[in-house]
């Protein structure tokens, strides 16, 4: 294995663990600006994932006060929890 091939794994598993650990600490658009650049970055590598795991992703690190008010409307696409979340 050459070493630009070892960091890159590397990095890809970094971006998976930032992905699974990703909450919302600030404002909805900060956490927005960083889920849309961790997920682009996840897609380039697996661009068959799931549109059901990226939602729950989305919804799971929201703030506790958010995501039951954003669980409650059962939305079906992350555009439509993106939504829901700005209420």
């Amino acid at each position: 294995m050459d070493v630009c091939t070892r960091f890159r794994d590397d990095l890809e598993g970094k971006v998976v663990e930032d992905f699974n650990r990703l909450r919302q600490i600030g404002t909805l658009d900060e956490y927005l600006a960083r889920f849309e650049e961790l997920k682009s970055l996840l897609l380039v590598r697996n661009s068959n994932m799931l549109e059901s795991y990226i939602l729950e992703s989305f919804i799971g690190g929201l703030k506790s006060t958010i995501k039951p008010l954003v669980r409650a409307f059962k939305p079906l696409t992350l555009d439509l929890a993106i939504q829901q979340a700005r209420f």
